[in-house]
């Protein structure tokens, strides 16, 4: 009795006589056997069609197509249409899989009964071969979930070769390649995936090798149909519209993916079609607000840049473009990167906000109360005492050094030390009031009238501690028993 294999793997291939023996070497050698390899020559003109009927004579589990050229999506189609299998994979003919690829793909797809089981893979050029590490940060160990539990999965790289996708269920959801619009056709396939998977899994293992380097892949291709990018992921868009699994959530994690990858092609070197680009990518990112995105996902400067495209034209979007290749402040952990006029100045973090600080007018009524929430008694208790007696004078704002804990601080105005907000109050405060032992950042103090209130103060003034290292804190209190508590608010001014 015949029984169907357990995984048909699709091979749509065009033009890539350089790579196909070694990709079709490395399904051959699978660790899973009971597979169906459908080998689909798209019009090929090179010596692709020979190498598809040399592999088919020597193995019985390869099914042979010829078909006149139709694109990636209808060669895709065509494997679906022949294949038997339990399962469907699809690799890419210029890329090749790691032996127990389908073994571990198939496994956990029978053992969690998932649609879909989705794995790492290996971007690879001529020098490097790395796991993707946006696959990494997002991968959930074992579990399944949909995409309203798990909008986040709509970030990753389409990588539909990186998956197995249930036959039944692609049959029953009517999900296929689009034929239409080329290229680009993997993401609406993916998204309708998405969109319509009701248990999707995630393995960790990277078992699909990526070529990044391939000169014919769509992703490295810069044509007039560049602009097909934004029509498919439109399509995505409205897969998951008319799925209804376009929440609140799903939204904001479409977008996010929309923008990178959008700019991802706008960006591309030798770009001739910039201007048409651009103004598809105007159109299409505009229904982000007809859709009520927050841009949650996106930073500052990606949000900035959306609502700048939505609205503006190419023009002077260049002009922007151009004014900041002539001057930009790029921010790395502990310094700045100023660029002007093509000359490259790093200024250390405190030193360039203190640069700045010695520029910005100070506001006389304001009192910036600076503080870790676990040595921050005697400030609380000043600023209740200026809140009750003279809040009519003072603009009263708080600055917490640790974001996590700032539920803590029962005040109205209060900001993350580290937030552009946070900066701000520090650098045009009149008054800075703190409780940290810690050196201040961004502020030039001679800049402001300072009042120091943490309790251990008296102790760093007399020489017990260290300045500035907090771990000898805890020394002192051992050296000096409980003394340091016993010193009243008002104890160092500078």
């Amino acid at each position: 009795m015949h029984t169907c294999p357990k995984v048909s793997i699709v091979v749509p291939i065009y033009g890539v006589e350089k790579y196909l023996r070694q990709c079709l070497d490395s399904i051959l050698d699978q660790t899973l056997k009971d597979i169906e390899i459908i080998l689909v020559d798209d019009g090929s003109k090179d010596g692709c069609p020979k190498i598809v009927d040399e592999y088919a004579a020597k193995d019985a589990r390869i099914v042979p197509i010829h078909q006149p050229n139709g694109g990636y999506g209808k060669a895709v189609n065509h494997g679906l249409d022949v294949a038997t299998g339990e399962y469907i994979g699809i690799v890419e003919p210029d890329d090749w899989i790691e032996p127990d690829m389908y073994e571990k793909l198939y496994s956990k797809a029978k053992e969690v009964n998932a649609e879909v089981v989705k794995a790492n893979f290996y971007n690879v050029d001529k020098n490097n071969k790395r796991p993707s590490k946006v696959f990494e940060s997002l991968y959930r160990k074992n579990s399944y979930f949909n995409i309203i539990e798990f909008p986040e999965i709509l970030t990753l790289f389409a990588s539909i070769w990186s998956a197995i996708y249930e036959k039944k269920w692609l049959i029953e959801k009517g999900i296929r390649m689009v034929e239409d619009v080329r290229p680009y056709e993997d993401s609406p396939f993916i998204g309708e995936v998405y969109a319509k998977a009701k248990n999707i899994c995630l393995i960790p293992d990277a078992v699909y090798n990526y070529r990044t380097d391939a000169s014919n892949s769509s992703t490295n291709a810069v044509k007039p149909s560049i602009v097909h990018y934004l029509t498919q992921k439109n399509r995505v868009r409205l897969s998951l519209i008319n799925s209804n699994v376009y929440d609140d959530e799903v939204k904001e994690r479409f977008w996010q993916s929309a923008y990178h990858g959008a700019k991802v092609f706008y960006n591309k070197p030798n770009n001739k079609f910039r201007r048409v680009y651009y103004n598809k990518m105007q159109e299409f990112f505009n229904e982000a607000f007809a859709d009520g995105c927050t841009f949650k996902y996106l930073s500052g400067k990606d949000s900035k840049d959306f609502i700048f495209i939505a609205k503006k034209s190419y023009n002077m979007y260049c002009v922007r473009a151009f004014l900041n290749r002539v001057y930009s402040v790029e921010k790395k952990e502990d310094y700045h990167r100023v660029k002007f006029l093509g000359m490259k100045i790093h200024v250390k973090k405190d030193r360039f906000y203190r640069i700045i600080d010695s520029i910005v007018p100070k506001k006389s009524n304001k009192i910036a109360f600076l503080s870790n929430p676990d040595f921050s008694d005697n400030a609380k208790e000043y600023y209740e005492y200026l809140r009750k007696n003279h809040a009519e004078k003072y603009d009263l704002v708080w600055v917490c050094s640790n974001k996590n804990t700032m539920d803590n601080i029962p005040v109205e105005k209060k900001y993350y030390i580290h937030s552009y907000e946070g900066k701000k109050h520090l650098l045009n405060a009149q008054y800075i009031v703190s409780t940290w032992f810690h050196e201040i950042p961004y502020v030039n103090l001679k800049k402001h009238k300072y009042l120091q209130l943490w309790h251990g103060m008296p102790l760093k003034t007399l020489g017990f501690l260290e300045k500035d290292v907090s771990r000898r804190i805890y020394n002192a209190y051992k050296a000096c028993g409980e003394f340091a508590h016993f010193f009243v608010s008002s104890d160092i001014f500078k």
